[in-house]
């Protein structure tokens, strides 16, 4: 609790890390228009005006819209997973990780074991993967993936979101300059 009082907003903690990975996506493409509305569960967070669940949708230019929904309350674990459409009629979707990957069914309906909570679980593989491009990148054999661009994109794009929240308006944007957001 201490941790989100003192800045663990949604847009900043979680749905950065999924604008990242979104415009990763988009072949450069930034959104020029951000809506957010936002709320808190928890009374301690209400009472300090921090929303700890929201939904976001980000518009782009080409026409694309992406929605998010973000929540740090989630009974049966840590939900996190995506769904992507494309424009050709192909879809992706990548599902929550489970304590163990098993699922079965009987007479009752399926069942499966519940959702891995804890960062190292969820992200061994990727933790280590990013360890290994680190060495790689030090000892000069690669190359970083992702660049300081793409960082304060999704950071702006993370704070567009957290105005429009707190205000109740969309918030047009205008990325293609560090010192450019206009509200």
């Amino acid at each position: 609790m201490e941790f989100l009082l003192k800045g663990g907003d949604v847009f900043h903690d979680l749905a950065t890390h999924d604008i990242d990975f979104i415009l990763s996506l988009t072949d450069g493409e930034l959104p020029n228009e951000v809506y957010a509305r936002g709320a808190s569960m928890e009374p301690v967070l209400k009472a300090a005006d921090i929303m700890d669940t929201a939904t976001v949708v980000l518009g782009f230019p080409s026409g694309l819209n992406v929605s998010m929904e973000l929540s740090r309350n989630s009974s049966y674990g840590y939900d996190q997973r995506i769904e992507l459409f494309g424009s050709n009629g192909n879809m992706c979707a990548v599902e929550n990780s489970h304590k163990v990957p098993i699922l079965a069914g009987n007479a009752k309906g399926i069942q499966r074991p519940g959702l891995s909570h804890s960062f190292p679980d969820r992200f061994r593989e990727a933790y280590l993967l990013e360890l290994e491009l680190f060495a790689d990148i030090i000892e000069g054999k690669d190359r970083p993936r992702v660049s300081s661009h793409d960082a304060v994109m999704a950071s702006r794009v993370a704070e567009a979101a957290l105005q429009s929240a707190k205000h109740g308006v969309p918030i047009k944007l205008v990325l293609g300059k560090l010192d450019e957001i206009v509200a």
